[in-house]
C-alpha cells in the first residue's frame, strides 16, 4: 500500500509540474472536457477551433461557427413554411432574407440555398440566394470576424456584416451585427446577436432603419441532439415590431451532415401566425 501511495503522489507530481512549464515553453495544454463537449478547445493543432464550441441558431445563423478556421466550407439551404399568415398588411422583417416583406407575398415554401467559406483563421464569407415564388427574389452577401475570447475560455465574440438586394423592390439593404456566445457548463450555452438593418432605395421613399436582436439558448442532450430556443426581434423606429420564437432540434447526421428542424410563432401588431423552418447542412 505505501509504494502504491508513493507512485501516485509521484505521478501528481509531474502532471503538476507538466502544467506549470508547459505554459512557460509555449506548448498547448488539451481540451477541457467534461462528458462529451469540450469547454474550450485549445489551438494545438491548427485545424481546430479556439473558444469554446457554440452552436449556431438555425433561423439567423452564423457564417460558420465562431473561431472558423482557413478552408472550412460549408453548403447548406434553408427552407419556411407559413403554416398561417400574420393578419396585418403591413411589411414584416423577413428574417431569412434580411429585408422586408409583405405579408401578402409570402409564398407556401420560401428557400434559401447559401454557402459558407472561410477565407482566413477568424474570418469567413457567405454568398446566399433567397427563392420566394418558384424564383430568385434577392441575392445576399455577408462576411464575419471573431475576435476571439482571450483568457476567457467559456466566452467567444464577433461582427457579422450583411448586404441584401432584392431583385423585385430594387431595394438594397445592409445590416451590422455584434456576436457573443458563451458556454455555462458542457450541456448549457448561448449566443446572442445585436446591431441595426438599414434599407436604402426600391419602393419605400427614403430609408428604414431596424433594430434587431437574436438570442438563443442551447441544450445539448446527447453528442448527436441539440435542442434549442431561439428568439428573433426586430423593430423600427416608428415602434412597429416583429418577435419570431422559433424552438429547434439539431441533429448530427453524420460527421459532415448535419440536419435542424422547428415549428414556431410569429407575433406582429398584436397578430401572430405559426411557422415551419428546416435547415439541411453539409460541411464537405
Amino acid at each position: 500500500m505505501t509504494d502504491f501511495i508513493d507512485r501516485a503522489r509521484r505521478r501528481l507530481q509531474r502532471c503538476a509540474m507538466a502544467a506549470v512549464l508547459l505554459p512557460v515553453l509555449g506548448a498547448a495544454p488539451p481540451a477541457l472536457a467534461i462528458g462529451h463537449e469540450a469547454l474550450a478547445v485549445a489551438p494545438a493543432d491548427h485545424d481546430v477551433r479556439p473558444g469554446p464550441n457554440i452552436p449556431e441558431p438555425m433561423v439567423f445563423d452564423l457564417i460558420r461557427p465562431l473561431g472558423v478556421r482557413k478552408g472550412e466550407l460549408e453548403v447548406n439551404v434553408l427552407g419556411l413554411k407559413p403554416l398561417s399568415r400574420l393578419s396585418t398588411s403591413d411589411e414584416q422583417f423577413d428574417f431569412i432574407g434580411g429585408s422586408d416583406d409583405p405579408t401578402g407575398r409570402r409564398d407556401s415554401l420560401e428557400l434559401a440555398p447559401e454557402i459558407e467559406y472561410g477565407l482566413f483563421d477568424n474570418f469567413a464569407v457567405e454568398l446566399e440566394l433567397p427563392i420566394a415564388h418558384g424564383e430568385l427574389a434577392a441575392v445576399k452577401g455577408a462576411a464575419q470576424y471573431t475576435f476571439g475570447g482571450g483568457r476567457r475560455p467559456r466566452f467567444t465574440h464577433g461582427v457579422q456584416s450583411i448586404v441584401f438586394h432584392d431583385l423585385s423592390s430594387h431595394s438594397i439593404a445592409s445590416s451590422l451585427l455584434y456576436l457573443a456566445g458563451y458556454r455555462f457548463s458542457p450541456r448549457w450555452s448561448t449566443l446572442a446577436m445585436l446591431g441595426a438593418n438599414r434599407e436604402f432605395g426600391g419602393d419605400n421613399p427614403g430609408s428604414r432603419t431596424l433594430g434587431i436582436l437574436n438570442a438563443t439558448l442551447f441544450a445539448e442532450m446527447a453528442p448527436r441532439w441539440t435542442l434549442g430556443l431561439e428568439t428573433n426581434y426586430a423593430n423600427t423606429a416608428r415602434g412597429n415590431a416583429s418577435l419570431l420564437v422559433m424552438p429547434q432540434v439539431h441533429t448530427r447526421l453524420s460527421p459532415r451532415f448535419s440536419s435542424q428542424f422547428g415549428v414556431g410563432t410569429q407575433k406582429r401588431e398584436g397578430s401572430l401566425a405559426a411557422e415551419l423552418v428546416f435547415r439541411l447542412v453539409a460541411e464537405l
